[in-house]
């Protein structure tokens, strides 16, 4: 403070800070409204203010990932949940993400890696039951019958 008694620099990141914040919130209102494209639009411009803020970005591309799923931009949502987990290892939601995301590219092994991962790092999200869950339903979207042992296979690379 005694060097830089208005501290300019600090207030500057500050208000970043807060931009990106603000963005956060405008994404997730439209995520919440159905407005997927706007969602991506406003986490962009909250990650183009400041890249480098580790937990807040890491944030925003976990959501824009989320954005991405719902507009069906599978490979979208990958490199940005990777973006997130680059920015912290240890962000369990992200690895759920990127688990759900990998599940809709057919990759079922690296799937089961980051539900694994994402249970070790914060087993209250329980991956395991939303996991199995997101199999079941992953079938009926795809409107495919899931024979037991597939399934059966599938919990077993869980645990």
């Amino acid at each position: 403070m005694r060097l830089d008694p208005d501290n300019a620099k600090c207030r500057n990141h500050i208000k970043i800070i807060n931009r990106q914040e603000d963005a956060k919130e405008k994404g997730n209102a439209a995520f919440k409204a159905g407005n997927n494209q706007e969602a991506v639009n406003q986490y962009t411009n909250g990650i183009d203010l400041d890249p480098h803020n580790k937990t807040l970005s890491s944030t925003l591309f976990a959501n824009r990932a989320a954005a991405y799923m719902k507009l069906k931009k599978f490979t979208e949502a990958l490199a940005d949940c990777n973006k997130a987990i680059a920015l912290n290892e240890n962000y369990a939601k992200a690895y759920l993400r990127r688990g759900e995301v990998r599940m809709e590219l057919d990759d079922y092994e690296d799937a089961t890696r980051d539900f694994n991962r994402a249970d070790q790092l914060d087993p209250s999200k329980n991956s395991t039951y939303f996991q199995t869950n997101f199999f079941s339903a992953w079938c009926k979207r795809k409107n495919e019958s899931c024979k037991p042992r597939s399934k059966e296979s599938f919990k077993k690379r869980l645990l």
